[in-house]
Order: structure tokens, then C-alpha cells, then sequence
């Protein structure tokens, strides 16, 4: 859902790329990536489908902003966050000016849109239709549990929303009484559901489901079910990869930094992602993009002896990629020999990746294999150079990864890393510090296509598969 006019200029020049993106695709200009004519036939489907999906949200919030709609038909007390940003926007109100009203932050608004008010309570939606002036005049009736729009209502609770539904589940399917069953067996083979359970009237318990639960903390309130429902998903998909590379070979992954970082360079001449993604996959770890926003950070699943690691780092920088993948890939060395294992990673600045032994390790251990074993006097010669004034900072670790040789990007991302531990978030300022030559998800999207066994999965895990990855393929 587009919120703002910053979005709406990234959604058009969204849809420019999914035209030529598409276009590429249907010309056969694309045909030297020898993919398997079925996933790229499937990649074309989900182009088209994302560009008529971006293409509808364009529309809706223009309409929106121009006045054009000035009420709001709804089915269900779940519709209420959407209604009170499209109210928002609808009435002609910034996010900025809407803070204003209430006496907040624009920063609290902003958080709110963003997840689509999770976590808000009742009382304050109500202070935000109040502040918005939308008025509610809206009969309630019972209905069919069965009927379709009953059984969205019910997954929609605990975050599973028909937008997900469409992009990553049952994108071809009409949401229909006819349709629904077969939505519901897509639904449950994914959460471990029966379709009575869907198509019933009980409460579903998404806290029941594989691989929702693990050793770090969800957010709190309802981002907590919709978080392990989408961390159930990924599971899912996980599982689909195990199996499918379950006859790959596989190798220890080294645990000491030094062994990691000489193989990196014996093996594969370089210490960057590019080299460490292709070290990954030799080693016999699946490493799967993911694109969508929320709900973890990234993840490392042991699935019958197989790992398989989840990437969903938000920002396209190739050295953020490379410190998430050494950090999940140390986790995949512990306990080598036990078959299963888990671990879904928070934020950078979440509390959990700030306490965690665990955490601190696997990230130190990415310092130390990017920056050659110099990663924390690096850091702390850059924080005397700037006098401990994070305004100087920048310049002082631009400075100190000149005269020392190191990566600055690496160099910066540590220190942001550092710092985070002291309760300080200085990713925005490392950010500006990075390379931006390539695009690491749409590489890792390549690499996954070239290396993965896909002749192991049935039709139906192909298509799933298929939609996970397809916002990558329309990015390429």
C-alpha cells in the first residue's frame, strides 16, 4: 500500500522496471540465464501480475489524494488500519500534519503506516479516525463461516492478508466460494492446518505452527502472530530446499575466523559477497533472497542436516550482505553434527541482537573475517580519530580504512555494529559509506537459480518457490 508521495515516485519507477523487466522476459532477451523454461515462464505470470498489482495501488492513491474518494466501504473491524490511512491520505492530510493534531512525533505515524498499525490499540485508532474526522457508519451482521470472505477475515487476524495470499500463495486463484477450498489446502499444507481448520470457526493458533517459534524474541502484540505466521512461511520454504538439495554434497563450515577467511581466499580469491555466496553453496548451504518487508531480519534453519540460510536484508548494499551472510553462516557451523537447528534474527538494533552472546559472536566473527582479524582496533583508532564525536565519525572511518587498506564499507558497518551495542544507531551514516555497483539480492536470486536442484521439487513447490523469489526476477 502506497502511504506517501515519496512512495508513489518509488512505485512508478517501480512499475518502469517491471515493463522492462517484462519486456525482456517475453522478448527472450533474458534466454542466456538458461532457466528452466517452467520457472521463467512462471517468472513472466508473476511480472505481469506484480505490475498490475503496483499499477493498482498507483491508482488508488492518486485517487485518493485527489479527493476522489470521500467514503470507505468495509466488511470487517480488521479493515480499520487500512481505512485510517486511506482516510488519512484521502482527507488530504501529510502524516506530518496528522502527528500535528495529536500531538505526536511524525516519526510515531510513520511507524504506525508502516505496519499497518500493529501493535496500536483499539483506543488510539479510535484518537487517529477522531483526529482524521472519519466518522463510522457501519452495520454488523453474522456470516457464513465458510463463505470466502469469512475465511480471509480469520487468516487476515493473525496476519495473513489477502495481499499475501495473492503474492505468494494463490496469486491464481479467484477468491470465490468455488475457490476456497483449494485456498485452504494451499493455506494449511504451508502452516501445518487442516482446511477444517481454516474453514471453520475456531480460533487458529499461529504460535502451533512449524517453525514459528525459535531462539530469539518476536515483536510484541499482534506483529507477534503476524511475524511467526511469515516465520512460518519462510520455514516452509526452507523445508522445500532441504529436501530438494538433501543429495548435495555438503562440508563443515569453519568456525574460527581465520580458517573461514583463508578459505574464502584459497577457494574463491576474494573476501566480498559475491565470493562468499558461491563459498555458501559449495559448502552445500542453500542460500534463499526474500523480499518482503518485516517480520525477521534474516534466518539460518538446519533441516535434516541441511542448512539453508534466509537473506532478508532491506538494504541493497553488497557489504551489508556480506556481514549477514558470514554472521548466519557462523551460526550454521555450531553444533555441525546435530540434524536440526534454528535461529531468525531481529534487527540490527533490536535488544535481542544487542544482548545475545550468540548474536555478538556470530557478528564479531563477521567483523574479523571482512576486516582481517583488525576489526575492533579499526574501529576504535576511527572513534579517537573523530574525538568521540559521532558527527566526525564519518570522516574518521573513511580516513582510517584508506590508510589501513581496509573495505570502508566493511569497516563501516562494523562500526555501526559497535555502536549499536551501546544503544546507538548509526546505520543511516554507514549507509552512505557503501558500494552500490551491484544489486546483492538480484545476484543472489541468480546464483540460487543456477545452483539450486529444482528438478527435486513437485509442481506445486515449484509455483511456491517460484512466488517467493519473483519480486528478485522483476527487479533483474
Amino acid at each position: 500500500m502506497i502511504v506517501t508521495d515519496r512512495q508513489l515516485a518509488h512505485a512508478k519507477a517501480q512499475a518502469e522496471r517491471f515493463r522492462a523487466a517484462l519486456a525482456a522476459l517475453e522478448s527472450g532477451s533474458l534466454d542466456t540465464t538458461d532457466l528452466d523454461p517452467r520457472l521463467k515462464t512462471a517468472q513472466i505470470d508473476s511480472v505481469r501480475a506484480d505490475l498490475a498489482l503496483l499499477q493498482s495501488e498507483i491508482v488508488e492513491f492518486e485517487r485518493l489524494r485527489h479527493g476522489a474518494v470521500r467514503s470507505f466501504d468495509t466488511d470487517s473491524l480488521a479493515d480499520l488500519p487500512r481505512l485510517l490511512i486511506q482516510a488519512r491520505i484521502a482527507a488530504g492530510l501529510t502524516q506530518r500534519q496528522l502527528a500535528d493534531r495529536m500531538g505526536l512525533k511524525e516519526q510515531q505515524i510513520q511507524r504506525y503506516e508502516a505496519t499497518v498499525y500493529d501493535g496500536a490499540s483499539f483506543s488510539r485508532m479510535v484518537d487517529v479516525a477522531d483526529a482524521i474526522g472519519l466518522q463510522v457508519n457501519k452495520r454488523m451482521e453474522l456470516i457464513e463461516p465458510e463463505d470466502p470472505q469469512a475465511v480471509l477475515k480469520r487468516l487476515s487476524a493473525i496476519g495473513l492478508d489477502e495481499g499475501f495470499l495473492r503474492r505468494r500463495i494463490a496469486r491464481d486463484l479467484d477468491i470465490s466460494r468455488e475457490s476456497v477450498g483449494l485456498i485452504a489446502d494451499r493455506v494449511g499444507a504451508i502452516f501445518n492446518w487442516s482446511p477444517r481448520d481454516i474453514l471453520g470457526s475456531g480460533a487458529l493458533d499461529p504460535s502451533q505452527i512449524g517453525g514459528a517459534t525459535a531462539r530469539f524474541k518476536m515483536p510484541k502484540g499482534r506483529d507477534s502472530r503476524s511475524a511467526a505466521v511469515y516465520t512460518a512461511y519462510a520455514h516452509h520454504l526452507a523445508s522445500l530446499c532441504a529436501k530438494a538439495m538433501a543429495n548435495r554434497p555438503r562440508a563443515p563450515i569453519p568456525s574460527e575466523w581465520r580458517a573461514f577467511r583463508h578459505a574464502l581466499v584459497r577457494d574463491h580469491g576474494a573476501v566480498d559477497f559475491r565470493a562468499c555466496l558461491n563459498m555458501a553453496w559449495d559448502l552445500g548451504v542453500v542460500v534463499l533472497p526474500l523480499s518482503d518487508a518485516g517480520a525477521f531480519h534474516g534466518a539460518c534453519w538446519r533441516i535434516n542436516h541441511v542448512n539453508v540460510v534466509v537473506l532478508k536484508q532491506a538494504h541493497r548494499y553488497p557489504a551489508r550482505w556480506l556481514f549477514d551472510l558470514i554472521h548466519e553462516l557462523r551460526h550454521a557451523a555450531d553444533d555441525p553434527d546435530a540434524p536440526e537447528f534454528e535461529v531468525v534474527e531481529g534487527e540490527e538494533t533490536s535488544d535481542e541482537r544487542r544482548t545475545s552472546r550468540d548474536e555478538q559472536v556470530c557478528s564479531w566473527f563477521a567483523g574479523q573475517v571482512t576486516l582481517d582479524g583488525e576489526a575492533e582496533s579499526l574501529v576504535e583508532t576511527a572513534i579517537e580519530q573523530a574525538g568521540g564525536d559521532l558527527r566526525r565519525l564519518k570522516t574518521a572511518v573513511t580516513s582510517v580504512a584508506a590508510q589501513s587498506g581496509a573495505d570502508v564499507s566493511a569497516l563501516a558497518n562494523y562500526a555501526a555494529h559497535r555502536l549499536s551495542l551501546q544503544r546507538v544507531n548509526w546505520w543511516g551514516v554507514a549507509a552512505n559509506l557503501q558500494d552500490t555497483s551491484y544489486d546483492p539480492l538480484i545476484f543472489t536470486r541468480d546464483v540460487f537459480f543456477q545452483r539450486f536442484a529444482f528438478e527435486g521439487l513437485s509442481e506445486t513447490d515449484l509455483d511456491l518457490l517460484t512466488l517467493a523469489l519473483h519480486d528478485e526476477a522483476a527487479d533483474g
